[in-house]
């Protein structure tokens, strides 16, 4: 996870794309493993590391 959380932070990819690239089936998944792990959703973290300037 943490390459999904340093591409959502300093990164403009598209989820869809992240999703891809770390070689989940799809984004339904990846939402609920992230979640799982950090207790936020993507876009939550997308949101906090643009806020913060770090992942």
């Amino acid at each position: 996870m943490q390459w999904a959380r340093y591409w959502l932070c300093q990164t403009a990819h598209p989820v869809d794309e992240i999703v891809l690239d770390l070689g989940f089936a799809d984004v339904s998944t990846f939402s609920r493993a992230f979640r799982r792990r950090t207790s936020r959703s993507p876009s939550e973290e997308r949101r906090q590391g643009a806020t913060a300037g770090a992942p």
